[in-house]
């Protein structure tokens, strides 16, 4: 749970400092990855519950008296079976906020645009692995390494460039102003 709580926070924490890096590319378009983030989030803290309660259940003594241990054992494991399908529901957020982050990483100019494309491919994936896991629960064991492999390649190649080049951000003069107001110089080159 502990290390689900950190993922959690760092997950929001990375699309932020994203929006601040990529809105000045493109602001609407870098709000939509973080609400999709935010909507991610969200669900992987309320399928925290699943954990909390097969904790609960597993470590209260009073449960396995009131329903006798195998049915407490039961319980538990009911708990901690759901939360796989917690994080699959997350996963449509996973894939979602690739689309747009991909698009704004290939119009900013600040990384390779592969990268970009790479990441629009890689929201495919998730929403590919989502797919199969509806639609057919038996076959998603054996193929899902297949459908999970174009989106890890994209998240851990724009992680790596993030670690080792950064992003390439021009800083913005901005015009001087007088009172409020753009210079005339700054109006001509405007």
């Amino acid at each position: 749970m502990v290390a689900d709580v950190i993922n959690i926070v760092a997950f929001l924490g990375v699309a932020i400092l994203l929006y601040v890096v990529l809105s000045p590319v493109h602001r609407r378009v870098s709000g939509t990855f973080v609400i999709l983030v935010a909507i991610a989030v969200a669900i992987m803290g309320i399928d925290l519950v699943n954990h909390a309660g097969a904790l609960l259940v597993a470590t209260d003594p009073s449960f396995a008296a009131a329903m006798g241990a195998g049915a407490a054992d039961s319980l538990a494991a009911l708990f901690l079976n759901l939360h796989p399908y917690g994080w699959l529901f997350a996963e449509v957020f996973f894939g979602l906020w690739l689309l747009p982050l991909g698009y704004v990483v290939y119009r900013s100019g600040y990384f390779p645009r592969l990268l970009g494309v790479l990441l629009m491919i890689g929201s495919a994936s998730y929403l590919a692995s989502f797919g199969l896991s509806i639609t057919s629960p038996g076959l998603e064991s054996d193929l899902s390494f297949g459908f999970a492999l174009p989106a890890a390649i994209a998240e851990i190649s724009f992680l790596l460039w993030l670690l080792v080049r950064g992003a390439n951000v021009e800083p913005r003069v901005e015009p001087h102003t007088v009172s409020g107001q753009p210079s005339l110089a700054a109006g001509l080159a405007g």
